[in-house]
């Protein structure tokens, strides 16, 4: 049983405020992606699709940190990231649908976003590819001699690639403006990185010989996550240095679609291992954080949540009456 290295309910020193701002990023993004599980079975969407529930606290804390003139790749696991970058929620249940007003046409799904006005330049499939255009991209902002940087999130597989390797070496000798985010859920597809790698699991161990500034952090605290970044994001501007940054998760649903793997496929994650991570929530965590504080009440927070639920329906239902692509359109955009 993987359980988590951090002590769970770990404690939040946000502001009420910021603490608010921050609920509704995460409930948003949760109930849009419960949603999306739900409706999955009934065949609605019409592409494969990786679900972030339990790992919303890594985008939403990081990307908030960050310009809209900031460039964000993500790997296929990109719901959150997307929504955190301020997509569209509208285009996003098209392109899932396959409708012709989805981010990418209808033809990409789910593992092909982008919202390129937002600094997400887009979401990939092939394993590790987001890292090689992203410091492509802090290349250039480097050359162009801009104050911006470039960000790529990736899961622990990607650890196991050589265009990893080969792009943090360039990162690191040419001092690029780059965040590498890995989003560490313990999980390839549904093979525990404890059957992959053993002993030699240890990243920042593994990775100490490139000597680039890496920091190990509770990807489900969304104070720490906020706060940390915040910091690493300034030292990349400032110095224009390469820094990685290790967040610990957990993904509570099936590698690929809507299912609680443990239970319904023939993954070997016990219920009792998820149960352990459910615990620590990022969403709960802070909803109980801000139950709490004595200057919030439950019902405040309530009327948040059914302002929110009634946004995402609108648009939901808005995406289903939209059109599919013209036949014409099936070979545009296509190389």
């Amino acid at each position: 049983m993987i359980k988590s290295p951090y002590s769970l309910n770990k404690k939040i020193y946000l502001s009420s405020d910021k603490s608010i701002f921050f609920y509704k990023k995460l409930f948003y993004i949760r109930t849009v992606e419960e949603l999306i599980a739900k409706e999955y079975k009934k065949k609605i969407f019409k592409t494969p699709t990786h679900l972030s529930i339990g790992q919303e606290a890594i985008p939403v804390g990081i990307i908030n940190n960050l310009s809209k003139y900031d460039k964000i790749y993500c790997s296929h696991r990109a719901h959150a990231h997307y929504l955190s970058s301020n997509g569209s929620l509208y285009k996003l249940f098209c392109e899932l649908m396959g409708k012709r007003d989805g981010c990418s046409g209808g033809k990409g799904g789910s593992v092909h976003l982008t919202s390129k006005k937002n600094g997400f330049m887009g979401s990939l499939p092939i394993l590790g590819e987001s890292i090689g255009l992203a410091v492509g991209a802090a290349l250039s902002l480097k050359i162009k001699k801009t104050k911006n940087i470039a960000v790529c999130f990736f899961g622990d597989a990607v650890l196991e690639e050589g265009i990893f390797y080969e792009t943090l070496n360039f990162a690191i000798i040419k001092n690029l403006p780059v965040l590498f985010i890995l989003e560490n859920n313990f999980f390839a597809s549904e093979m525990s990185i404890e059957e992959r790698l053993g002993k030699f699991s240890n990243y920042q161990k593994k990775l100490s010989g490139f000597n680039i500034n890496y920091e190990k952090i509770d990807g489900n605290n969304i104070d720490e996550v906020y706060n940390k970044s915040k910091k690493a994001i300034n030292l990349i501007k400032k110095k224009i240095t390469p820094i990685f940054l290790e967040c610990v998760t957990y993904r509570i649903l099936e590698h690929c679609g809507p299912n609680y793997d443990n239970l319904e496929n023939k993954n070997k994650r016990s219920e009792s291992e998820v149960l352990h991570w459910k615990k620590a929530c990022p969403l709960l965590n802070l909803k109980s954080y801000l139950i709490n504080l004595k200057k919030i009440k439950l019902n405040f927070i309530e009327k948040i949540e059914k302002k929110i639920i009634k946004k995402i329906n609108l648009d939901y239902n808005r995406a289903l009456q939209s059109k599919f692509p013209n036949k014409k359109e099936l070979y545009s955009h296509v190389y």
